[in-house]
């Protein structure tokens, strides 16, 4: 039968319905019949238009025979090729959806629009992009992840300002920086028909703690092995910086107080099935003794890494110490740091002096080397949730203390690298 006589075979109320979504399907969105966009017809119900104050290229997919009525989304691309694939993309997913009776609606959680824009801060990877990958899942997932993208509002992003209480312009700039991306993307995909002001944040002046660049830590242990001669205990505390600055532990009681039966090991195993060999420090003084009685266990050496420590630390206090291999070592009562008469320094007094001798800037203190750890750590994107494991210590702090540290060293992320 050819198309004439099919037509003609046709009821009254068949052949009107048919012809509506005919026009229907070939009906240009309204901005469009606006002379607001430019529109290229793809086919078989697919179109890409482009809005006039939007580099991007939009989808439409209409096909109201199967269910499919006026569905739109953002290509994200502003090339026409790319965008007329991922029109027909999306059409074949939708025609997937509707057959599986999956609701098309566009409705989403906030998560889901915050791991695109994780995967866009990867592939950019600026310096100061692991940055705001880390404020995605330490700021915003803990509060907004759970929710639909559309429910968010400008009083709820308010309200979440005011229960955090005060942070530092930096912290703020940097949290709002990564919400407008997220938000932005979240009304290019018409998730959201207006994004939210960023407004409720209390400002405070950002109480900064020094660390230690690149280069003066090259200088501090270069002075530190000229210094320390043939003196045991100068050398000793050579080996205390070290472990202050590769484990950000506090200088004082956590660490002087650690004993070689403190170290533990712990076997690891990829996915691959390789096994390794993590080594943990049991810190059981200082404040850790007032908050944790259990005490709290610290990374010194993470399986196949490099590890500092062992090299130029715990090696030659092995030795010092007079044990011939770790296993032996690790069996004793004795102090890491004490030294072979059994007694243990008073470090910070020993570093002013080595300060002094040098003529070393005031500000230079033990505290910096664990400064310096912690800086290193929000720089490279880890998480807080580890580094205030490791360090003992909580988000509220590293906001406090951290902040400025971090946004001024954005760009300076290579200068780190060790």
């Amino acid at each position: 039968m050819d198309a004439a006589k099919m037509l003609e075979s046709l009821d009254e109320a068949t052949l009107t319905k048919l012809i509506n979504i005919v026009q229907t399907d070939y009906q240009p969105p309204a901005e469009v019949q606006q002379n607001k966009t430019q529109m290229k017809r793809v086919g078989n119900g697919v179109s890409i238009y482009k809005q006039s104050k939007s580099k991007n290229w939009y989808a439409r997919i209409h096909l109201p025979a199967e269910g499919i009525i006026n569905f739109r989304q953002s290509t994200r691309t502003a090339s026409e090729d790319e965008a007329t694939e991922k029109a027909i993309e999306l059409k074949l997913t939708c025609t997937l959806k509707v057959q599986e009776g999956i609701p098309l609606g566009n409705r989403k959680q906030f998560k889901e629009v915050a791991k695109q824009v994780e995967g866009f801060y990867k592939n950019r990877n600026n310096s100061n992009d692991p940055y705001y990958i880390s404020i995605i899942h330490n700021h915003l997932l803990p509060t907004f992840g759970h929710l639909p993208i559309d429910q968010i509002k400008t009083s709820d992003i308010r309200k979440w300002h005011e229960g955090a209480g005060l942070r530092t312009q930096s912290m703020v700039s940097s949290l709002h920086t990564v919400l407008r991306r997220i938000f932005t993307i979240a009304h290019e995909d018409g998730l959201i028909k207006v994004k939210p002001e960023f407004k409720g944040a209390e400002i405070k002046k950002a109480e900064r703690r020094e660390d230690f660049s690149k280069e003066q830590l090259e200088e501090i242990f270069e002075l530190l092995h000229k210094w320390s001669n043939s003196k045991e205990r100068r050398k000793i505390l050579s080996y205390y910086c070290i472990f202050l600055l590769e484990t950000g532990a506090r200088t004082g009681e956590e660490v002087i107080n650690i004993r070689w039966c403190d170290l533990r090991r712990s076997e690891v195993q990829n996915n691959s099935g390789k096994t390794g060999k993590d080594w943990y420090a049991r810190i059981s003084k200082g404040k850790t003794e007032n908050y944790n009685k259990g005490g709290r266990d610290i990374l010194i050496s993470a399986s196949g890494n490099q590890s500092k420590i062992w090299e130029y630390c715990l090696t030659p206090l092995r030795i010092l110490h007079g044990f011939e291999n770790i296993d032996e070592a690790i069996k004793s009562e004795r102090r890491l740091f004490e030294d072979s008469k059994g007694k243990v320094a008073r470090f910070d007094d020993l570093f002013a002096r080595f300060r002094k001798h040098h003529n070393l800037a005031s500000w230079y203190k033990l505290y910096s080397f664990r400064h310096t750890y912690i800086t290193q750590k929000i720089i490279s994107g880890e998480e807080y949730a580890r580094i205030c494991s490791q360090c003992g210590t909580s988000v509220e702090m590293l906001e406090k203390h951290y902040s400025h540290a971090t946004i001024k060293r954005f760009r300076q992320k290579d200068f780190y690298d060790r």
